[in-house]
Order: structure tokens, then sequence, then C-alpha cells
């Protein structure tokens, strides 16, 4: 596992413990996530994209946006289950 995808993986998690409730629901799913990526050869690269959804996610809220954090959990549930 490479330095980025570990900081992604503590990001995300830092993300699950955010004081606003909305960025921690993000990052709560994005947690969830990580464990589906196990014994995958393209772990890294979901890793990324499971943190670049949280992350986009979180900005969303930041901006006051509205976020959809089923759609983007069924979609990153899709990219998992397709990866190898």
């Amino acid at each position: 596992m490479s330095e980025i995808t570990k900081q992604y993986e503590s990001d995300i998690r830092e993300y699950a413990r955010d004081s606003d409730p909305e960025v921690a629901k993000a990052g709560r799913m994005g947690k969830s996530l990580l464990w589906k990526t196990s014994g995958k050869s393209s772990r890294d690269s979901l890793i990324s994209s499971i943190y670049r959804a949280v992350k986009r996610l979180a900005d969303a809220v930041e901006y006051g946006g509205t976020v959809n954090i089923p759609k983007a959990k069924e979609e990153l549930e899709a990219e998992i289950s397709r990866a190898s």
C-alpha cells in the first residue's frame, strides 16, 4: 500500500469524526466501504475513489450544497464490485 493510500485512509477516518454531522456521515460512509477493498488488486485505486467521493461530499457541505450520500455509496459499491 502506498503512502498516499495510507493518508487517504487516515483522512477518511478523520472525516468520520468531523464535528459537522453531515461531513461525519460522509466520512462514516467512506469508512464503511474501506473493508470491502481488502483483497482487491486495485485497492489503492478504490481507496482513492472513496477518498475523492468523501472529500467531494464534505466540500459540498462546507459550501452549503446538498449531498446525496446514498447515491455516492451506491456508485462506490458498484465500482468496488467491478474491481478485481
